[in-house]
């Protein structure tokens, strides 16, 4: 599962830790690490920082924790993360010759009573502008997905699941469903959504197809459509959503029902009902003269 969460976070290294600039001035090696320490240990982490320019530049190291949101998938780098507290390194402004490149270290160190999840911190560089102390031109950075060693908690819950209407004139049907990571480490949910009627599969859809990872205390949140229903389907729909996670397969399971009527089909019942009523009362005057 860690080789996958690495895959599918390593396009933030080429997205989102750099700022917009013609040609980058700096680059790192590696541009991700995965390291498991225990409580109460230490590592030492170094990672190479290059000037890519033909100029000597100012640099200042900077930890910082981050998030993927929920909705957008953007990352956010200000996250509070404890783990920026774990690392010690020179947090002094140094000076790299053009073309060149320096080892920097970063010691990790695990308090005894941290707690067994998984913590998102980037290590970044930045590129200081000499004239003003403040203002950063450019920087790169190393994600370093640090696990605390120990027992791990996967635990993910339901948080919400319903359809948008309790009755639907028209097709698509839409449902809303979010999960939320409760549990101490990253998970990708995995799993389905199977609508059925008297019994009968109506259709299915496949969650999360991307794989998209939850990490703690956050949401994964989507929206589904049905959109292949026909007039043979109307009536009351049960859809069940069944979902795994996890090392060990963890499953969970929800059901939300609504109801399909096609407006042609009200239109029919409609015109059979009116017709009724006339057929009757012709019937019933008849009955009467007669």
């Amino acid at each position: 599962m860690k080789q996958n969460f690495l895959l599918k976070l390593a396009f933030l290294v080429l997205t989102l830790l750099f700022l917009p600039q013609a040609t980058f001035a700096l680059s790192v090696a590696p541009p991700r690490q995965a390291v498991t320490i225990e409580p109460g240990e230490s590592k030492t982490l170094r990672i190479s920082v290059k000037n890519e320019t033909k100029k000597p530049v100012r640099i200042k190291p900077k930890v910082t924790g981050f998030s993927v949101d929920d909705k957008t998938g953007a990352a956010n780098f200000q996250s509070t993360d404890e783990a920026r507290n774990w690392l010690e390194y020179d947090k002094n402004t140094f000076r790299l010759s053009a073309s060149s490149s320096k080892k920097f270290s970063f010691s990790v160190k695990i308090p005894n009573s941290a707690e067994s999840k998984s913590h998102y911190l980037a290590l970044f560089f930045e590129q200081i502008n000499p004239n003003k102390q403040l203002q950063v031109n450019s920087r790169v950075g190393s994600l370093l997905f640090l696990y605390v060693g120990g027992t791990v908690r996967e635990a993910l819950v339901l948080d919400q699941f319903s359809p948008r209407k309790k009755v639907f004139f028209s097709k698509p049907a839409k449902l809303n469903f979010s999960l939320k990571n409760k549990g101490s480490i990253h998970v990708i949910p995995r799993g389905q959504l199977s609508f059925t009627q008297n019994n009968q599969q109506v259709a299915a859809k496949k969650i999360n197809k991307k794989e998209t990872l939850v990490v703690p205390e956050s949401n994964f949140s989507a929206s589904v459509s049905l959109s292949d229903l026909s007039w043979r389907d109307f009536g009351k729909i049960n859809a069940d959503l069944v979902v795994q996670y996890g090392k060990t397969n963890k499953a969970l399971s929800g059901r939300a029902e609504f109801w399909y009527f096609p407006k042609y089909i009200l239109f029919v019942v409609a015109f059979i009902i009116i017709l009724f009523l006339v057929l009757f009362s012709l019937l019933a005057k008849k009955a009467r003269n007669g």
